[in-house]
């Protein structure tokens, strides 16, 4: 899916950018005179990465409406919740639903993924005729992304006309800050809206 390349773009784009800043920092092939060695200092402590964290499956899991049984004409709200992550910098998905029955108003990151100090750049992407898309993406190795369970976003609903639907999200995927993808598992909702 489209949204699903965005992510990919954005991660790549970011290590490209730091491979990029790490090459300016070394010697830019001018000719300099060579500096005088250094006088002996202490060693320094050896400069050590964070643990490799394996990638695991998560789960998006709905959780029911605010309220939880909304009536025709109000607003509501449905979280996204994540479960199990491992160093999670980047996710998106599709909400699926009647379209009938209650219609999308907003889609906020729900905090969890700047929860270790990254900084996510989210987008909705919407085409005529298809369902809307969002993504949140972060870039850099550092900070480590966060693992765990967390809320991942909150959608805003308007409820149009009583009835039952399914809810799902569609192309759910998430991604570690080196691209690797986490597998992803859904858990779908049914929502009701009273007369």
């Amino acid at each position: 899916m489209r949204g699903h390349y965005s992510i990919r773009r954005h991660i790549a784009r970011g290590l490209v950018l730091t491979a990029l800043l790490a090459a300016c920092n070394g010697d830019d092939g001018s000719d300099r005179t060579p500096s005088p060695p250094a006088a002996p200092t202490e060693a320094a402590a050896p400069v050590t990465s964070s643990p490799t964290v394996a990638p695991r499956e998560a789960t998006m899991r709905l959780q029911e409406p605010t309220p939880a049984t909304p009536i025709a004409g109000q607003m509501f709200t449905i979280p996204v919740l994540i479960l199990d992550a491992a160093n999670l910098a980047a996710y998106q998905f599709s909400p699926v639903y009647d379209s009938a029955i209650m219609e999308l108003v907003s889609t906020q990151n729900g905090g969890f993924l700047a929860s270790t100090g990254r900084s996510p750049t989210c987008s909705t992407e919407a085409r005529p005729g298809a369902r809307v898309t969002f993504y949140c993406v972060t870039l850099g190795a550092e900070p480590a992304g966060p693992s765990g369970d967390g809320t991942l976003a909150v959608l805003q609903f308007r409820a149009l006309t009583p009835g039952t639907t399914s809810m799902t999200l569609e192309g759910a995927t998430a991604s570690m800050p080196d691209a690797r993808d986490l597998p992803v598992t859904v858990e779908p909702i049914t929502v009701t809206v009273a007369p």
